[in-house]
């Protein structure tokens, strides 16, 4: 497993693919957690307008619960996102491997013109 890194380095190929493909992900994530969030304040703006039977304790364990588990998700997807960020760094290895199938596919397609 790579280390964590959001930015490119200089002199480093990506996979620009890849790394939308993160960000796309993460994104959708932090918009669950924003969701979740917004359900938090939901149930204690109905208990400060008197619209629900909950106590203030079940209020702030509920609430509690949801803000948490909301931060632990977007912790969760920040940190995920920046190990695929990492990953999508393309080796020489990788890259010599995609020249060389590259390289065979010409060739295939040059013996099927030929026949």
């Amino acid at each position: 497993m790579k280390k964590i890194s959001f930015k490119k380095e200089a002199g480093k190929q990506y996979d620009e693919g890849a790394r939308n493909l993160a960000k796309r992900k993460c994104t959708m994530i932090y918009l669950v957690v924003l969701y979740i969030l917004y359900q938090a304040y939901g149930i204690v703006n109905s208990k400060l307008m008197n619209e629900t039977i909950m106590t203030w304790t079940g209020v702030i364990l509920g609430a509690g619960v949801l803000v948490v588990g909301s931060l632990a998700v977007a912790l969760f997807a920040t940190i995920k996102m920046g190990q695929e960020l990492a990953e999508s760094e393309i080796t020489e290895e990788i890259a010599s491997t995609d020249e060389n199938e590259y390289n065979e596919n010409d060739k295939n397609e040059n013996d099927e013109n030929d026949d």
